[in-house]
C-alpha cells in the first residue's frame, strides 16, 4: 500500500532526520510522493478566534521514487523544520502513477478553508463516495474520502447557517469514518483549521511518538525512540502537539485479504 508520516506540535521543530528516514522507506513505494507543510500559528486556541487567518499549505507532489526526486533531496539538504506537516509515499492500488494521483491532497471549501488528507489503505466498497467519480482530479479512491468529508462540512453549515466549532465538526467527521470503515482499510491523517485528526483500523500500521508538545506519526517507527501504536478504531484529534478529542470505538477492524485486493485490480482494469 502506502506509508503516511504527520507532526504535529506547539511550535516549529526540525524534522529532516524523521522525513529522510521515512522517505528512505520509498524503494518499496515507488509511485510517488507528496509532503504538505501548513503555516505556522503558535498561537494556542487561533483557529477559533481569527477566522481570516491563512490555512494554505505549501505541497510538493512528485510521482516519481522519493529517494530520486532531486527536488525533494534539494529541501532536505537544507534541513527541514516545521510545526504541522503530513508526508506520504505511494505504492499504487487505485489509479495510475502520475502527480494528481500522489498524496497530500487539498481542496478548499466554499469558505475559503483548506482541506489536507492524505490515505493509506484502500476502499473496496462504500457507495456514498461514488458521486465524487466525476468530480475528483485525479482516480484514487483518497481523493474521494476528502471530497466527501468537505462536502459533509459544507452541508452542514449550510444547515446552520455558520461556521461549526471544532467539537462540532469532530462529530460530524467521526460519524462519516464509522459508516465508512466497515470492510475498508482506513489509515486517514486529515488537516483542517490547525487540527490534525487521525484514524486507522488496521493493527500495527500507524504509530505515534509523543514528546512535549509534540506528537509524531508514522506508519513504522523511525527512530529507536518508544514509538506505541495509535489507538484503533476511533478517530483523534490533535493541535499543538496535544490529544484534543479521542472518539468512540466503531469496532470495524480491517484484516488484510488479497482476494479484496485481487478483486479490485480486476473492477478496475474492467475484467
Amino acid at each position: 500500500m502506502c506509508e503516511l508520516f504527520a507532526v504535529s506540535a506547539d511550535h516549529s521543530i526540525d524534522i529532516t532526520d524523521w522525513l529522510r528516514t521515512f522517505f528512505s522507506h520509498s524503494d518499496k513505494h515507488p509511485h510517488g510522493y507528496g509532503l504538505a507543510v501548513f503555516p505556522q500559528h503558535e498561537n494556542k486556541g487561533y483557529s477559533e478566534k481569527t477566522p481570516d487567518m491563512d490555512d494554505t499549505p505549501e505541497i510538493l507532489r512528485e510521482a516519481v521514487q522519493a529517494s530520486r526526486s532531486e527536488k525533494l533531496a534539494a529541501l532536505l539538504s537544507q534541513g527541514f523544520a516545521a510545526q504541522n506537516a503530513i508526508a506520504h509515499i505511494r505504492r499504487a492500488t487505485v489509479g495510475n502513477v502520475e502527480p494528481v494521483n500522489c498524496h497530500p491532497f487539498m481542496l478548499r471549501s466554499m469558505a475559503g478553508r483548506c482541506g489536507t488528507l492524505a490515505h493509506n489503505g484502500t476502499i473496496f466498497s462504500y457507495s456514498p463516495l461514488n458521486i465524487y467519480y466525476h468530480k475528483q482530479l485525479g482516480e484514487t479512491d483518497s481523493e474521494r474520502i476528502l471530497l466527501r468529508l468537505m462536502d459533509l462540512l459544507l452541508q452542514r453549515e449550510r444547515q446552520l447557517g455558520r461556521e461549526m466549532t471544532r467539537e462540532e465538526r469532530f462529530t460530524l467527521w467521526e460519524d462519516e469514518f464509522e459508516r465508512m470503515a466497515p470492510g475498508n482499510k482506513l489509515n486517514i491523517l486529515f488537516h483542517y483549521r490547525d487540527t490534525l485528526y487521525v484514524h486507522t483500523n488496521c493493527e500495527k500500521t500507524l504509530y505515534m511518538l509523543e514528546g512535549d508538545g509534540l506528537c509524531l506519526f508514522a506508519t513504522v517507527p523511525l527512530d529507536s525512540c518508544p514509538w506505541k501504536p495509535v489507538p484503533m478504531l476511533r478517530l483523534l484529534s490533535f493541535e499543538n502537539g496535544c490529544l484534543m478529542d479521542c472518539g468512540r470505538c466503531h469496532g470495524c477492524a480491517y484484516r488484510e485479504n488479497p482476494e479484496d485486493l485481487k478483486y479490485l485490480y480486476m473492477a478496475y482494469a474492467g475484467l
